[in-house]
């Protein structure tokens, strides 16, 4: 699939076409604090980090090296490829990982996520062992979770061309609000009234043979830039499954999560930006997408 642009990979007509961009990704990996982060514990850790990201650089064909650099401060280490396309940065904290991609068009998003990806668990087991060698403990993962952030604009009616606020269009998800009793009735305050509207649903999903995973879908509609914008956020990741019937617990195998980058992929742009965003936003209302902030 790395060499597959997005244009072949879904047809031109999907729905994570019409996105356009992408607001931000991230990759969060939780392990037990480490009570010792001090400079000899954060130097062998960034040491082995950077020839890992060395190694993902090389293996994604970003081929320009001489781009990375490393900080080290008080309560992280950070390593930054300053590319002005492939561009991430990868933070290691006593207590987790933190693998981020700024905001970017959806196509470029494409190019960067699938070959870089593959490298995730990679550096992810670099840093663990880096730790395990130099705590002479085991560290293992205890959660692991993905995030893809949407931000979407300027919605119209594209019939009449009228605005349509960001809490006009969560109708579709809520249509219920209290009044001014505290009563629940209709939602259909006026501006003055609606500070924000939030909409967060985490569901489990088994699709994957022997693994469950928790999918969030999360929508915020807060009333800054005079309620114009929605923010969307996909998380995909691992958490202990309780049966709600025998009470039985689950293992959740978070540390297999990044494997599993491609089906994440399908997901995102099938069930989250297909599915979900689209209807919310529904067919006849218009917008506009950012991969940085709202003007």
């Amino acid at each position: 699939m790395s060499d597959v642009k997005l244009q072949d990979f879904r047809a031109p007509d999907h729905f994570c076409h019409k996105v356009g961009n992408i607001n931000e990704f991230s990759v969060t990996i939780e392990f037990p604090s480490v009570s010792e982060w001090d400079d000899r514990v954060k130097l062998s850790v960034l040491d082995r980090l950077y020839d890992a990201t060395i190694n993902l650089i090389e293996t994604a064909r970003f081929y320009s090296p001489h781009l990375l650099e490393s900080t080290k401060r008080a309560d992280s280490v950070t390593l930054t490829y300053n590319d002005d396309v492939f561009d991430f940065n990868i933070q290691c904290y006593s207590d987790r990982i933190l693998i981020r991609k700024r905001g970017v068009s959806m196509s470029r998003f494409h190019d960067w996520y699938i070959p870089a990806a593959q490298s995730f668990g990679r550096v992810v087991e670099t840093v663990t062992d880096a730790l395990s060698t130099a705590l002479e403990r085991n560290i293992v993962i205890t959660r692991s979770n993905l995030l893809f952030s949407f931000v979407l604009h300027g919605f119209r009616n594209s019939k009449t061309g009228e605005e349509v606020k960001n809490y006009e269009v969560m109708r579709s998800l809520i249509t219920k609000m209290p009044d001014a009793m505290g009563k629940i009735t209709d939602l259909n305050a006026p501006a003055t009234n609606m500070s924000r509207t939030d909409f967060q649903v985490s569901l489990w999903d088994d699709s994957l043979k022997n693994e469950r995973r928790l999918l969030g879908y999360i929508v915020e509609a807060p009333a800054n830039s005079l309620y114009t914008g929605l923010w969307f956020y996909f998380r995909y990741g691992s958490e202990t499954y309780i049966d709600p019937v025998t009470g039985e617990r689950e293992k959740s195998n978070p540390s297999n999560v990044l494997d599993e980058y491609e089906w994440v992929y399908e997901l995102l742009l099938d069930r989250f930006l297909g599915g979900f965003v689209n209807s919310v936003i529904g067919e006849e209302i218009t917008f506009s997408s950012t991969a940085t902030y709202i003007s």
